[in-house]
C-alpha cells in the first residue's frame, strides 16, 4: 500500500510536467540553395528533414529568435521577413510579411521537439523558410 501511495505522489508531482506546454517557440530563418552542399551548424538538427523534402542540398541560417507563449502578435524581424505570432502552442497563428506584403497566414499546432517548416518564399536562386520548434 505504501509503495502504491509513493507512486501516486510521484505521478501527481510529475504529471503536470509531462503534459506541460512549451513556454516558448524558437523561430529560425533558413535559406535553401544549390550554391553548395553546406548546412549551417544551427540547422544540422533538421538537415535530414530538409534534404528529404526539398530539392536543395545547401542550407544557411540567416537568423533566429524566440517568442514566449502565449504569443502576443508582436512583430519579429528575421532577415527580410516580419513574423507575427499570436496564441499558444496548441493553436499558434503565424503571419509572415515582406516589404509590407503578406506572404503567409496560417495556424499551427506545436509539439515539443517536432519542427514545423513554413515558407518556400523566393530569394534569388534559393528559397526562404521558417522553422518553428519548441524543445
Amino acid at each position: 500500500m505504501r509503495k502504491m501511495i509513493g507512486w501516486l505522489w510521484i505521478g501527481l508531482l510529475l504529471g503536470p510536467l509531462a503534459g506541460e506546454v512549451a513556454a516558448q517557440v524558437t523561430i529560425r530563418l533558413a535559406r535553401a540553395h544549390q550554391d553548395n552542399q553546406e548546412v549551417a551548424v544551427g540547422l544540422r538538427d533538421v538537415a535530414g528533414l530538409l534534404r528529404a523534402n526539398l530539392p536543395y542540398q545547401g542550407f544557411a541560417l540567416l537568423g533566429a529568435t524566440r517568442v514566449g507563449l502565449p504569443a502576443e502578435n508582436k512583430p519579429q524581424r528575421l532577415g527580410p521577413l516580419e513574423v507575427r505570432c499570436q496564441g499558444g502552442a496548441e493553436r499558434l497563428s503565424v503571419s509572415v510579411a515582406r516589404d509590407g506584403r503578406t506572404l503567409l497566414n496560417t495556424v499551427v499546432a506545436l509539439r515539443r521537439g517536432q519542427p514545423i517548416i513554413l515558407g518556400g518564399f523566393p530569394d534569388g536562386t534559393g528559397r526562404l523558410m521558417l522553422i518553428l520548434q519548441t524543445r
